[in-house]
């Protein structure tokens, strides 16, 4: 779990140094070694608390309905 949280934390800061929107973010996230996991998707949840911790101004705030509507839109890509 810490390689994964790790993980998440590297590609996260990487993403937004790049100046990549949070939405632009989760499109192009390499989940790397833990793509497999089960319900990868959960990936955008880990993604956008990391970058309301980066930049909580750019960063809208997402109630919980729609986070769980973006990881479902994930887990279909």
């Amino acid at each position: 779990m810490r390689g994964y949280l790790t993980h998440v934390i590297e590609q996260a800061d990487a993403a937004h140094a790049r100046g990549l929107t949070f939405q632009e973010a989760i499109e192009v996230v390499d989940l790397g070694e833990y793509a497999t996991w089960l319900d990868a998707e959960r990936i955008v949840v880990n993604f956008h608390r990391r970058y309301r911790e980066l930049d909580p101004a750019a960063t809208p705030e997402l109630d919980q309905m729609r986070l769980m509507a973006m990881m479902a839109q994930k887990g279909l890509s």
